[in-house]
């Protein structure tokens, strides 16, 4: 389960970068 939380983490990462360039 932790690595999904891990997977999950990176996901929102990706998703508020993608966010901050536009």
């Amino acid at each position: 389960r932790l690595i999904i939380m891990q997977k999950q983490l990176e996901g929102a990462q990706l998703y508020i970068r993608e966010q901050c360039l536009r």
